[in-house]
C-alpha cells in the first residue's frame, strides 16, 4: 500500500504523541505512588516511635501512672 508521505508523517507524529503522553502518564503515576509509599512509611515510623515512647518496658512498667510519671508505691 502506497501512502502519501504527508499522511505517513502525520500518522507517525500522531503515534509519537500517543507514546509521549503514555510515558508522561506513567511517570506521573509512579511519582504519585512513590510519594504515597514514602508518606505511609513515615506515618508507620512515627506511630512506632510514639508507641515506643508511650509504653515503658521491663521493671518500670508496673509502677508508672497513666501519664508516664513514677507512682508512689507504698512500702509493704
Amino acid at each position: 500500500m502506497n501512502t502519501h508521505p504527508y499522511v505517513a508523517q502525520a500518522l507517525l507524529e500522531d503515534r509519537h504523541r500517543e507514546l509521549i503522553s503514555y510515558a508522561e502518564k506513567r511517570r506521573r503515576l509512579s511519582a504519585a505512588l512513590r510519594w504515597r509509599r514514602a508518606r505511609a512509611k513515615a506515618y508507620a515510623r512515627a506511630s512506632a516511635r510514639d508507641k515506643a515512647n508511650a509504653t515503658p518496658s521491663g521493671r518500670d512498667a508496673g509502677n508508672l501512672t497513666s501519664c508516664g510519671e513514677r507512682a508512689v508505691v507504698p512500702a509493704r
